[in-house]
């Protein structure tokens, strides 16, 4: 009996069967680690940029409000090759009392806009002489 418990002793440790199983287990949390930090990474380059164009275009509708923007213009922006703004202004008409100005900046690997922004800037209509002339002769 002394014979078998000194044997016993000597194979402690892990069976083969034991360490494919730790490590397979190890190999698939270290890839979905990796998958995460590699989503996270482009995750945040795509949010940067998204960031970048909705400055660049609020910008443009600032200068188009400041009446510092061509009515309409379009460009590839420096800091960004694969971002294009375009900006048109389209004025107001007989029935618009206001100017519609509207930025957009596409990704030139979509078609699909990054950031697509109109708003509309009042216009103020200076009634004409016949308008008032027929106001004072009444």
């Amino acid at each position: 009996m002394p014979r078998c418990a000194r044997a016993a002793a000597s194979y402690s440790g892990f069976t083969l069967l034991e360490v494919l199983l730790a490590t397979a287990i190890l190999a698939t949390a270290a890839a979905t680690v990796i998958l995460i930090y590699v989503h996270s990474v482009k995750q945040a380059a795509a949010s940067r940029d998204l960031n970048f164009a909705v400055n660049v275009a609020k910008n443009a509708l600032e200068e188009g409000f400041a009446k510092a923007a061509k009515p309409k213009a379009s460009g590839d922006l420096p800091e960004r090759s694969t971002l294009r703004i375009t900006y048109e202004e389209t004025p107001a008409g007989e029935d618009l009392v206001a100017d519609t100005l509207q930025a957009k900046v596409t990704s030139q690997d979509s078609a699909d806009p990054v950031i697509d922004l109109t708003t509309r800037r009042a216009v103020y209509i200076q009634p004409s002489e016949e308008d008032e002339g027929g106001a004072a002769g009444e």
